[in-house]
C-alpha cells in the first residue's frame, strides 16, 4: 500500500510535466532558475553564488543528479556540458523535475512507512496520505525545483530514524539524527525545529 501511494503521488505531481513534455516545461525565476544556475555554477567552478537562501544540499543534489547528462554531452554530443545545457535548457529542466519527483516519491514512501511502522494501521497510513495530498502545495514538491523537496525528504528520513530510536534508543542513532538535522538546517532555516528535537532526545536518553 505504501508503494502504491508513493507511486500515485509521483505520477500525480509530475502529470503536468509528463503531459507538456519538453515544450511544456515551465520556469520560476525564484528559486528554480537560481538553483539550477547555481548547480551549473558548481559543476563549472565548484562555487555556489546564490546567498539569499542556504540551500547548499539541494544545489549539490541537483549538480550530482546531472551526471548522466554530463556524460551524454561529453561522449555523445561532444560538447562542453555548460554550453550544451544552455542550448538544451528545456531538457535540463525537464530532467531535473523528474529527479525532484523521484526524491518526492522517496520522501512520501519513507513518511508513510514510518507511520505504518509506528501505528501498524493501513487506515491511518491512507488518512495521513490523503491529509497531505489535499494540501495543494505538497504536490508541487514533486515537480518544482525547490529546496523544500529535499527538506521534505530529509525530514522523512529523520522521522524514520526516530521511529527506530523510539524502538531501541542508542547513541549512534542520536548522532545520525543530529547530523541529519544539521544538514536539513543547511538546506532550509525552517528545519531548525529538528535541531531542538534532536537535543531534546539527547536529554531524554540521559534520564
Amino acid at each position: 500500500m505504501v508503494w502504491l501511494l508513493s507511486l500515485l503521488s509521483f505520477i500525480t505531481s509530475l502529470l503536468p510535466v509528463f503531459v507538456g513534455g519538453l515544450s511544456g516545461v515551465f520556469y520560476s525565476t525564484d528559486p528554480e532558475v537560481m538553483y539550477v544556475g547555481n548547480a551549473l555554477s558548481y559543476i563549472k567552478a565548484h562555487q555556489i553564488q546564490y546567498f539569499d537562501h542556504p540551500g547548499t544540499p539541494s544545489i549539490l543534489t541537483l549538480a550530482y543528479f546531472l551526471w548522466p547528462l554530463r556524460i551524454y554531452a561529453k561522449l555523445i554530443a561532444h560538447s562542453p556540458f555548460i554550453l550544451w545545457s544552455f542550448k538544451n535548457y528545456d531538457l535540463v529542466f525537464f530532467y531535473l523535475r523528474l529527479g525532484q519527483g523521484l526524491i518526492f516519491a522517496a520522501a512520501i514512501w519513507l513518511y508513510l512507512k514510518t507511520i505504518h511502522s509506528i501505528t501498524n494501521s493501513k487506515l491511518i497510513v491512507l488518512l495521513a496520505w490523503m491529509a497531505m495530498v489535499i494540501f495543494s502545495p505538497v504536490l508541487r514538491l514533486g515537480s518544482g525545483i525547490t529546496p523544500e523537496t529535499f527538506s521534505f525528504f530529509m525530514v522523512s528520513v529523520w522521522l524514520w530514524i526516530l521511529s527506530k530510536f523510539l524502538t531501541k534508543p542508542n547513541v549512534s542513532l542520536l548522532l545520525i539524527l543530529g547530523l541529519l538535522s544539521g544538514l536539513a538546517v543547511g538546506n532550509k532555516f525552517t528545519n531548525l525545529f529538528l535541531i531542538f528535537a534532536s537535543v531534546f532526545l539527547t536529554l531524554t536518553l540521559n534520564q
